[in-house]
């Protein structure tokens, strides 16, 4: 009886700080008029991967170029962003080729279009997406002596899948490797003649005019029928579902041209052929469609695959063939100097008449991917159509979705307190506890109350933020900033800085946080202010993690009025302080903790350990052109904490401050200086992968050559390659004298490596080394200047076949997949 009336007592004195919290809210919700309730978007699996990669290499016979397919495979309700997603808008799906193996040669095109919204968020911006499944086409070409059957292939992906109206999930460096297929074998049809089917009556050609293109450009793909005598093809009707008696035609990959309608000559003509029958249209004698298309003015130089199918059938006034089908694919040469050019044949091939009938986007293909309609102009039916274009806007909630989602909220705050991001403050919090566990009642509740207002505090500046970007037209979305390196690298050193701190190493300066055996009675005698910045940090660093509901919840902010926004986020402050307000009602609880002592000091340092663990997983997510140079950097704050702590708290605030600013203006300038030089830098020089075979070759053939020996793990490697190799007055020179430069990378084991290094008499790197034509070769070893390295390459002297005159040899032009065998 007596613990009912103490925790019934409790309770009242928190009373006005939960109408405080809730009240507001309350009074706003009955303020507004709530919309329909519209779908939550809960529907499928969220869990597991969103999205599965696969990748493929298709190369032509005889030939290095080929066509590279990406295959992304999404989970149930999860989308991906194209790879052709307007700037401005959501993170689009980026994807490249790992190393010097091969390199893509024009624009990714998709195998269907994205579907196209819009929201409140980005005005004015379509968003594309691709739900369930998307392949990515691109031309590619393999690097000199490259074997598809026996290499590697690996592309890189980066982007992000998000899930409709909820969180997203970045996508960062994937890697995937490309299966080579097979070889693709060069089409007769596009050299000898006519595509004819055995069985069919008409001949077929399809032609691009012209195959070459400047950005902003225009040209047609025409595709001609001829029927033998008698014989007539059927009209092509892009409006119409029905298949029987028409001539179908789908342009499936054509990347950002924008294509209109095809057009007939000569025009069609409507008869009734059999008695009792609807009439139908048809085209006596040799048709031509003509596919007008245009290049976008901001187009990417290089090559767009063009891949269509025709579905036909051909008939006289007695009998009909059975209904037939060819594919056609080629390539359009986009650049900024092709004014045009001659037309080239497309490469035809049989397929079956049902694929063209069945292909989703028939009736589509086109159309443009403009916005239309709004969610209150379409029906279910159009809704379902996974070819028309629809558009995503906020709605209004409704009492019950606005109930639900706070719900989700409460639910997603308390679980929040068990996320690994908030592990590494949970040593705070039960140090906190303790030095609480003896101090009086009333004082235990006024501490939590500040507690829990720097709990709120963090939630209610997270809210003013996510209104800022709806009011703004822009996106607060939650999971995204992780996929800045900037936003990920501080994280790491904040983390990073709070293990230190664990350790002893130095002290946060934040009132309640001191964590040393001497600054034992400071912990016990923390104020309000110690108790609020401790809510305030504790929250803080729990904000990388979303537990489960909150996706749902984050979504639902997008684009809505400012009450909504702020009551969610109030909500998950409440559902993720629940645990301190219950203290708070029973302070009594916390009467079963030992004293403070000894033991507090020994758990503050084991808690270190999850910190450092946190710090492994954060480099892990860093780009890795930037983890050299976040690990350095990583170093210099700790040196620079060490620096800190050495001054003791008793020190005069002058000292202090010296310390301070010595410590940060060296984090500062160690900063710049490591993601400068050992981050990633612009390649200025065409470098080609070492081999043995390859070099011997070069050699053969009189070329000067430079072979850089370096290392993912090696920091003067790197260094020497910012600082005096990939340097401008280096690649000027390389390329005045045709040196043909190549990178042999240790970075993995590789016996041709180590034994080229003994064979240089070295027995580590960074080495540098340049074979004059018919000499020894000039090696340089260790930390190189950038006048060392064109001493060299001036000694060493140009290829031998730039010294004479008149011979036609080949040149190592710019580009590391363009150095022509001379001729011997």
């Amino acid at each position: 009886m007596a613990i009912g009336q103490f925790m019934l007592t409790r309770a009242v004195h928190l009373s006005g700080l939960l109408m405080l919290l809730v009240s507001g809210l309350s009074a706003s919700v009955r303020a507004q008029e709530f919309g329909d309730f519209g779908n939550l978007g809960f529907g499928g699996d969220a869990s597991g991967e969103p999205v599965e990669f696969s990748a493929s290499i298709e190369v032509n016979e005889g030939q290095r170029n080929g066509v590279l397919k990406v295959t992304a495979t999404m989970s149930d309700p999860w989308y991906i962003y194209s790879v052709t997603q307007p700037e401005g808008g959501p993170l689009k799906t980026e994807i490249e080729a790992k190393g010097n193996q091969f390199k893509i040669t024009g624009p990714f095109q998709s195998d269907k279009p994205p579907k196209v919204a819009t929201s409140d968020v980005f005005k004015g911006i379509p968003i594309e997406e691709h739900f369930e499944k998307v392949t990515w086409t691109a031309p590619i070409e393999l690097a000199e002596g490259i074997d598809p059957n026996s290499t590697p292939l690996v592309v890189l992906i980066n982007g992000q899948t998000c899930i409709e109206g909820g969180s997203c999930k970045p996508i960062s460096d994937e890697e995937v490797a490309a299966k080579f297929v097979g070889y693709i074998k060069a089409a007769a049809a596009a050299e000898e003649g006519p595509f004819r089917d055995k069985s069919s009556h008409v001949s077929w050609t399809v032609e691009l005019k012209p195959a070459t293109l400047p950005p902003g450009g225009k040209g047609e793909i025409v595709i001609t029928g001829t029927p033998d005598d008698a014989y007539h093809l059927y009209a092509v009707d892009l409006e119409s579902v029905e298949t029987n008696f028409r001539t179908l035609l789908v342009l499936d990959q054509k990347g950002d041209l924008k294509v209109s309608k095809p057009t007939a000559t000569p025009e069609a003509v409507t008869e009734v052929l059999v008695p009792n029958t609807p009439p139908v249209s048809f085209h006596k004698g040799e048709v031509k469609w003509t596919i007008p298309f245009e290049v976008p003015g901001n187009a990417v130089e290089g090559k767009r695959i063009i891949k269509g199918m025709v579905g036909y059938q051909a008939c006289d006034d007695k009998s009909c063939d059975q209904p037939l089908g060819f594919s056609f694919s080629g390539e359009l040469v986009i650049g900024s100097n092709n004014g045009g050019g001659a037309a080239a044949k497309l490469a035809l091939a049989k397929v079956k008449f049902k694929e063209v009938a069945g292909h989703e986007q028939r009736l589509e293909w086109f159309k443009s991917a403009a916005v239309i309609g709004s969610p209150a102009d379409k029906t279910p039916a159009d809704k379902a159509d996974q070819g028309k274009t629809e558009i995503v806007t906020a709605a209004p909630l409704s009492l019950v979705s606005w109930l639900t989602y706070v719900g989700f909220a409460l639910a997603g705050g308390f679980i929040l307190n068990f996320m690994p991001c908030v592990l590494p403050v949970i040593g705070l919090k039960i140090m906190g506890f303790a030095t609480k566990g003896k101090q009086d009642v009333h004082r235990i509740e006024v501490l939590d109350l500040w507690f829990i207002v720097g709990i709120m505090s963090v939630l209610w500046a997270l809210a003013a933020i996510t209104i800022g970007a709806n009011l703004a037209s822009a996106q607060f979305n939650w999971g995204e900033q992780f996929t800045l390196t900037e936003f990920k690298v501080t994280i790491t050193v904040i983390v990073f800085a709070m293990a230190l701190s664990f350790l002893g190493v130095w002290e946060i300066p934040i009132p309640g946080f001191a964590q040393t055996k001497k600054s034992g009675e400071l912990m016990q005698q923390e104020g309000a202010v110690g108790a609020f910045f401790k809510g305030f940090f504790t929250t803080l660093l729990a904000t990388p993690c979303s537990g489960p509901g909150l996706g749902v919840v984050f979504g639902a902010c997008i684009g809505q009025p400012w009450w909504v926004v702020l009551s969610l986020f109030t909500a998950i402050g409440i559902g993720l302080a629940f645990p301190y307000i219950v203290l708070a009602i029973n302070p009594r609880l916390l009467f079963w903790l030992p004293k403070p002592g000894e033991w507090m000091n020994t758990l503050k340092e084991v808690m270190a350990f999850p910190l450092l663990f946190t710090v492994v997983f954060m480099v892990s997510t860093v780009n890795r052109d930037y983890r050299i140079a976040t690990l350095a950097l990583l170093m210099v704050v700790w040196f620079a904490c060490w620096l800190i702590g050495k001054v003791p708290s008793w020190a005069e605030s002058m000292k202090k401050v010296q310390v301070w600013g010595i410590s940060l203006t060296l984090i500062a300038v160690f900063s710049y200086f490591c993601f400068t030089y050992l981050g990633p830098i612009d390649k200025r020089i065409p470098w080609q992968p070492f081999t043995e075979a390859k070099l011997a070759q070069l050699r053969s053939e009189g070329k000067t050559v430079m072979i850089d020996f370096t290392a993912d793990w090696c920091l003067t490697c790197k260094l020497n390659l910012a600082t005096a190799i990939e340097t401008e007055n280096v690649a000027l020179l390389i390329k005045e004298n045709k040196v043909v430069p190549l990178l042999a990378d240790w970075t993995d084991p590789s016996d041709e490596i180590k034994n080229k290094l003994a064979e240089l008499r070295s027995a580590s790197i960074p080495v540098l080394a340049i074979y004059p034509p018919n000499s020894e070769p000039i090696v340089l070893r260790d930390s190189l200047l950038e006048s060392t390295v064109l001493k060299a390459l001036s000694d060493a002297g140009p290829s031998s076949n730039e010294k004479s005159k008149g011979k036609e040899n080949s040149v190592a032009k710019e580009g590391a997949f363009e150095v022509t065998p001379a001729k011997l």
